[in-house]
């Protein structure tokens, strides 16, 4: 009876955003911000205290380890240990995902035995840090202090640590000014942005990314949280 409980709810989860009236990000802002206007913006949104993050999350995936969505569960430790589970609708492990910051990231997909991997420091693109902030529903941001050089360019907010570029790009001031789309790409390489991550939805009561878009040469993900729980 639970297992078939689940089922139904699982079900329920994955058609919830399906049934929803569509949504977009909120505008971005195009008026030229400041160099202290754009330090100030770090300090309010870069802030990662540690904490421990239990939820449920509808997944959307167009990677080589699953294509569809899904229900999935994370839960992340305080001391930074994480797990992700994505099953299917029969409450089936499509894909588990775990690790620390010391051991690096564990990848089980059982219908897909060659993409199984240990120790891995990223994920489709995304560098152990950026991965789990984001999972986490934190603003992924460059390191702070001396390895972080902060410039402005119109209204786009530029940083610039040994390996990335990031672009930052808000909301207008009517929608809180919170992020909206952040573009990576190497120092070395090319201009044109190697990642893309939109927060298509930013909850400023609880202050966490609730619809996260990700697209990289590796694949989508997208993922809107159903229900989160700080500790």
């Amino acid at each position: 009876m639970h297992s078939i409980r689940r089922s139904l709810f699982n079900i329920v989860l994955v058609l919830l955003p399906l049934l929803a009236s569509c949504s977009s990000a909120p505008p971005i802002d195009r008026h030229a911000v400041s160099l202290k206007e754009a330090e100030t913006w770090f300090q309010n949104f870069c802030s990662k205290p540690g904490h421990e993050v239990t939820g449920e999350v509808v997944m959307k995936s167009k990677t080589p380890e699953f294509k569809g969505q899904y229900p999935a569960s994370i839960h992340f430790e305080k001391n930074g240990n994480f797990v992700m589970e994505v099953t299917s609708i029969v409450s089936s492990t499509m894909m588990r995902m775990s690790g620390s910051s010391a051991q690096g990231i564990e990848i089980f997909v059982p219908s897909k035995s060659q993409y199984n991997r240990k120790g891995v420091r990223s994920y489709l693109g995304l560098e152990y840090p950026v991965l789990t902030q984001l999972l986490q529903g934190d603003l992924p941001c460059p390191e702070a202090g001396g390895k972080r050089k902060v410039t402005v360019d119109q209204n786009a907010i530029i940083s610039l640590s040994t390996e990335w570029k990031w672009v930052f790009e808000r909301s207008d001031v009517a929608h809180g000014s919170v992020p909206v789309v952040i573009h990576l790409s190497p120092v070395a390489g090319s201009e044109t942005a190697l990642i893309e991550m939109k927060i298509e939805e930013w909850d400023q009561a609880e202050h966490y990314a609730k619809k996260v878009n990700i697209t990289t040469p590796q694949g989508e993900l997208k993922w809107t949280w159903r229900s989160r729980k700080l500790d």
